[in-house]
């Protein structure tokens, strides 16, 4: 049965912060940079701000038809929230992050220092609710921009903490093309980049 996929609205953004809430408890990553007091309610919370602030106005957020899943892009002229918009954001960022939030200060850089300077589409989150991983909503969501990425003969790169997503982008033409571990003993991560399929 063909999937409903859409691009998301402000009017989503409840559900869909929970569905990435929910697809990311127990993920190397949010356990190393988020901290673990109400992690649910925090990973909620920062997703919203995340979506709200950056993914919905200067990039492009796509869902199924009741955000069971969802994938948040950012374009090859990503600009993101300006630097006074940052500074409003920073005191809830922070409370949010917890006694994590140096942590996720220097995991980020890491990520950062692996992507490269070339014009591209990033990945910056894809999940799916538990109860309907496993029926390829996550393939669905993000078709759309990996077909533009192949109409505009652009790549496409994201990262992951976890063996199993490397093996889902890799059904999608992703290859890792960086690894390292997160100092100070977090996570492993892998930064996967997919180049766009030759027109047919």
């Amino acid at each position: 049965m063909q999937t409903t996929v859409r691009r998301a609205a402000d009017a989503d953004l409840d559900a869909l912060s929970q569905t990435l809430a929910l697809a990311f408890e127990g993920y190397p990553w949010t356990n190393w940079t988020v901290a673990a007091d109400n992690h649910v309610g925090r990973l909620r919370n920062l997703y919203r701000l995340y979506a709200q602030a950056d993914g919905l106005p200067f990039g492009e957020v796509w869902v199924t038809g009741g955000c069971e899943s969802v994938a948040m892009w950012m374009p090859p002229d990503h600009r993101g929230p300006s630097d006074d918009a940052l500074e409003r954001l920073a005191p809830a960022i922070a409370r949010l992050f917890g006694d994590r939030l140096e942590a996720a200060h220097d995991a980020e850089a890491v990520i950062r220092a692996l992507r490269p300077e070339a014009p591209h589409w990033y990945l910056a989150t894809m999940g799916t609710r538990p109860e309907h991983q496993g029926r390829g909503l996550g393939s669905e969501v993000i078709a759309p921009v990996l077909a533009r990425c192949d109409a505009d003969n652009l790549p496409a790169y994201c990262d992951t903490s976890t063996e199993r997503s490397v093996r889902f982008y890799a059904r999608h033409d992703f290859a890792v093309v960086a690894e390292t571990d997160v100092p100070d003993g977090g996570p492993h991560v892998w930064l996967l980049g997919r180049q766009p399929r030759p027109a047919s």
